[in-house]
């Protein structure tokens, strides 16, 4: 810790560098009380009249009274070299050798880690530079030989240094010993060889040529050596010139103290202060934020140059603007400074502008009874300061607007960077970027830089994986790849699996002080309590996102004000924006909030917001699916909201697309509400999730909501939401094909029905019977079924379960060949549909009427139905009917002898990828029989062979055997009749038996 203090005596040195010279990346949690400690034992021991150990803002500074440093008289024994008259080589002489003989071997020896040894790296070569310059002025023979010994050791210990070499061959050549010096050509050009496979560079090669000469330049004057201020000065080829400033080691520093370039005007040969921290050496992507940034600085304005960069904590920003800052810093060579303002730092108060500014002016060269008293008047001496400068000033980590405004240089010239993660929208005239998470391919970049990319490349799922876990969040990557850089025995698929446990996954994700939850933890605290308690709130929410009348809901506000809450969090970076009116969460700060919410201090109020956000849900639900399907009847055990809602007035387009956009933030809902013990929301929520489902045909997500509406129905003992939730279940199981199971679901349904005196009941469970009987190849067991539902639904003017009934006797018709009868029924429910505005009721209508009229030999009639059929289905978005309807529709073109337009569609539907096994094999069929008539037996063979897997797998019987069917004829069509093709129809001819099929309606193929 000395040796730090001493390497920055006078200036300020931030506990945070001293923490990351002491322990690198890995200090304990209670380092800053350790460096403290230690501060404390030094000042014990060093007596007050040579040096003392002053507490100075973020950091200490060691303020040297009698002592003096080796560092600091080598350093002013080659400025007055520098200085020196260039001709008079004696002066110059002396002076190096009074640098070097201050030299007691290898600087800093016996002290570790990466910041003492980057310093002393830079010791060395400011030794070796003195060296070589030494060297190229000495003339004398006799002074040559002196340092020949001394040379020569440092050519063993650094061989590949060839202006090393240069040094050693000038000296040993005026020292009059050209055979060695020729030597040494020769051994540095086999060593460059063997080592780095290549050649000595010109320098080397220009010497060697000048001693075989014995140009007498060699034993002329030196030229003098180039100033700091032009160390490009044309001199000896590439001859060893004198050291510059002698670098300080790279780290970040606090208030970063300025050089006396300007006012007052002292001390005018101090370099221009560099005082930004070390650009890491493995920045990745941002390139489009970088190219921004180029953009923006081609074109100077009249006022001065303000850029405000936000972003989430750990997003990055500091990194980007050092960054960009290291690669301008030529454009501002009247110093670049940098400014770390606390604003989120933890156990710091942010600093106060004034004490800022007092900082800054002291270190610009004004004394301490000079700096004024008061903001105003600082800030004053602080533009005046400025003026006429081009001076580059990063502030990072900003608070808010009122922190930073007195420091923004005046001065058209200059440019301010300021960071903050919190949008910056004061800040008037400010170049805005707001910065997110990285992409998945410049996120796995970063792992690479860090890991390595050989390990990366043996396993680049999990690397996917790891970057998806972390969101993209630069601080979180970075952590997780310095874990799996120093725990070699690591996997990635390891480090994922236990990323993966949410949310104490995040615990993974803290190595030293480096830690994503205190990050956050930062974030929340600096929030109003109005927005720590909807934050908190939030993270009840178990969806990825949240609109604002949910959130209001949640909240317990009004909507305007829920709106104001929602965005003021996307200002602090805790809230994304993904859309217009919708807001979630980054997936670290989600497991954030949730882990704040599950440590509650208030949970019987978080209980009552999570109920009241579930009521929203349900009283949106249903109004969405009573526009989408007009007629549906409300049932007294239904759940009713404890506080009325303001909806939005739905379209069934805009119903469709709400429902689409929520279908799985209601699934998670659904899930938290059951396990929360909120049963008759539980039960009542799928009525309206799965009627939208079972229009978009997501049969598996189906299943789901319906077992746990029937498990929270009887967890309540209500028989009337029991019949309702067993009704829909067993409608869900004939989606995925599950019939068997539909069937005892509607039997109990029916029974309950019948229990309670429920006729609505019956009848919706005698209908659905019947259309299960139907799959199953029972068509007049099913026609049975559906006639008895259909006078009670009649009676009770249930005119949308009547128009399900009808479609329903439409569908087994139809297979019975009675075609007629069946146009007729389908004609009924299309009426009906269409009083209702039903889409739903109405498209399947059309695709009966279609396939009833198909059968009745009317091509073109039956084309044109089920082309109404499609664009009914297209405007409720649901493509697998749609694909259903197509491939009717390509049949029926084939057999009305549009053979191009019938393959045409037949191969856009063949593109779709459909999920429903029942679906699979009707469309498959149908394909199947268009593909044979246009001479494709093979591909046709593979529709049929397909239809029958899935047929057989969901028990759809009359798939089944129009599948065995196709097959059949497919072996008679391509030559092979054998006994393959007399099974299939041996089988199908069985199957179409038991369903009652008669002979015209049994092979689609003819």
């Amino acid at each position: 810790m000395l040796a730090i203090l001493l390497l920055e005596s006078g200036r300020v040195v931030p506990t945070t560098r001293l923490t990351a010279a002491l322990w690198e990346e890995f200090p304990p949690r209670t380092a800053t009380h350790q460096v403290r400690k230690a501060i404390g034992e030094l000042r014990l021991r060093i007596p007050k009249n040579v040096a003392r150990i002053c507490t100075e803002g973020p950091g200490y500074r060691l303020q040297l009274e009698s002592a003096r440093v080796d560092l600091h008289e080598f350093k002013r024994e080659l400025e007055l070299a520098r200085q020196a008259d260039p001709l008079n080589s004696a002066a110059v002489a002396g002076h190096l050798r009074s640098a070097l003989a201050l030299w007691r071997g290898e600087a800093l020896a016996g002290i570790s880690g990466r910041i003492i040894e980057a310093a002393a790296t830079a010791l060395e070569d400011s030794r070796l530079a003195a060296y070589e310059w030494l060297c190229n002025v000495q003339v004398n023979p006799d002074e040559a030989a002196t340092t020949v010994s001394e040379l020569r050791e440092l050519v063993d210990r650094h061989p590949l240094r060839e202006s090393l070499r240069h040094a050693l061959m000038l000296s040993l050549y005026r020292s009059g010993r050209q055979a060695e010096a020729l030597a040494e050509y020769n051994r540095a050009r086999e060593l460059l060889a063997d080592e780095l496979g290549i050649d000595p560079g010109a320098a080397l090669n220009n010497l060697h040529a000048a001693i075989l000469s014995a140009d007498p330049a060699l034993l002329a004057t030196a030229e003098p050596a180039p100033s700091p201020a032009d160390p490009a000065a044309p001199g000896a080829p590439a001859a060893p010139r004198p050291p510059a400033a002698l670098p300080a080691p790279a780290a970040p520093s606090s208030v970063a103290p300025l050089a006396p370039t300007g006012w007052p005007r002292q001390n005018l040969g101090t370099p221009p202060p560099s005082t930004l921290p070390y650009d890491i050496d493995d920045f990745t992507g941002r390139q489009e934020e970088l190219d921004w940034f180029t953009d923006l600085l081609k074109t100077p304005g009249p006022a001065p140059r303000l850029i405000a960069v936000d972003g989430m904590g750990g997003s990055g920003k500091t990194s980007l603007a050092v960054h960009l800052a290291h690669r301008i810093a030529d454009k501002f060579p009247d110093g670049q400074v940098f400014v770390d303002l606390h604003g989120f730092t933890p156990g710091c108060e942010p600093l106060r502008p004034e004490a800022v500014l007092d900082v800054l002016l002291r270190s610009f060269g004004v004394n301490g009874d000079q700096v004024p008293e008061g903001l105003a008047e600082r800030t004053a001496a602080w533009r005046t300061a400025c003026a006429n400068r081009r001076l580059l000033l990063v502030l990072d980590n900003v608070l808010d607007e009122t922190q930073i405004l007195p420091l923004i240089p005046s001065s058209p010239n200059c440019l301010a960077i300021v960071t903050s993660r919190r949008r910056l929208v004061n800040l008037d005239g400010a170049a805005q970027l707001s910065i997110g998470q990285l992409p998945p391919e410049e996120g796995v970049a970063l792992v690479e830089r860090i890991v390595g990319v050989e390990r990366c490349a043996a396993e680049p799922e999990a690397v996917a994986q790891l970057v998806s876990l972390c969101g993209g969040l630069p601080l979180a990557l970075r952590i997780a790849a310095a874990r799996l850089r120093h725990r070699r025995h690591w996997t990635f698929g390891h480090l994922v699996m236990r990323l993966s446990v949410r949310p104490t996954g995040l615990d993974e994700l803290s190595t030293g002080d480096r830690d994503v939850v205190e990050s956050l933890k930062l974030s929340f605290l600096v929030l109003r309590p109005e927005q720590q308690r909807a934050f908190r709130l939030l993270g009840l929410n178990p969806g990825s996102d949240i609109e604002v009348g949910a959130a209001a809901a949640l909240f317990g506000t009004a909507f305007e004000e829920a709106e104001r809450i929602l965005e003021s969090l996307i200002d602090v970076h805790l809230l994304e924006q993904p859309e217009f009116g919708r807001f979630s969460f980054h997936d670290l700060v989600r497991d954030f909030a949730r882990s704040l919410a599950a440590s509650s201090a208030e949970p019987q109020e978080d209980a009552a917001r999570f109920a009241a956000l579930v009521d929203y849900y349900v009283a949106a639900a249903e109004a969405a699916a009573d526009v989408l399907f007009p007629g549906r009847l409300r049932y007294l055990a239904e759940p009713v909201p404890a506080e009325p809602y303001v909806l939005p007035a739905w379209t069934p387009q805009l119903a469709l697309k709400w429902f689409d956009r929520e279908r799985r933030n209601l699934i998670a809902l659904l899930r938290a509400a059951s396990d929360a013990g909120l049963h008759r929301q539980a039960a009542g929520l799928p009525r309206n999730l799965g009627a939208y489902l079972t229009l978009q045909e997501h049969p598996q997500e189906l299943l789901e909501v319906n077992e746990i509406s029937v498990a929270a129905a009887r967890r309540l003992g209500d028989k009337l939401l029991l019949r309702l939730s067993l009704t829909n279940a067993g409608l869900g199981h004939w989606l995925s094909g599950l019939c068997g199971r539909g069937i005892k679901y509607l039997e109990e349904a029916l029974e309950l029905a019948i229990e309670i005196g429920d006729r609505h009941g019956q009848a919706a469970c005698l209908s659905r019977l019947g259309s299960f009987h139907n799959s199953l190849g029972r068509s007049q067991e099913a026609l049975h079924y559906l006639r008895r539902a259909l006078p009670i639904l009649r009676s009770l003017s249930d005119h949308r379960e009547e128009a399900n009934a009808l479609n329903a006797i439409s569908s087994a018709l139809n297979v019975l060949c009675q075609h007629k009868e069946a146009e007729k029924a389908a004609f009924m429910a299309l009426k009906l549909g269409r009083q209702m505005s039903n889409l739903s009721d109405e498209a399947l209508a059309l695709l009966n009427i279609a396939e009833a009229q198909l059968g009745l030999a009317e091509w073109e009639m039956a084309i044109h139905r089920f082309q109404q059929a499609a664009d009914t289905y297209a405007q409720l978005r649901n493509t697998t009917m749609v694909c259903v309807v197509d491939a009717w529709r390509a049949y029926a073109l084939r057999r009305a002898g549009h053979a191009k337009q019938a393959m045409d569609l037949a191969e856009r539907v063949l593109a779709v990828e459909i999920g429903s096994p029942m679906r699979r094999a009707a469309i498959a069929n149908l394909l199947g029989a268009v593909l044979l008539r246009e001479g494709h037996e093979q591909r046709a063979e593979d529709q049929h062979e397909s239809a029958r897997r899935d047929a057989g797998a969901v028990e759809n019987i009359f798939e089944l055997a129009l599948a065995l069917d196709g097959l059949a004829a497919v072996a008679l069509r391509s030559g092979r009749p054998g006994a393959a093709a007399a099974s299939y129809a041996k089988e199908a001819e069985a199957l179409f038996a038991r369903i009652g099929t008669p002979v015209c309606c049994r092979r689609q193929a003819e």
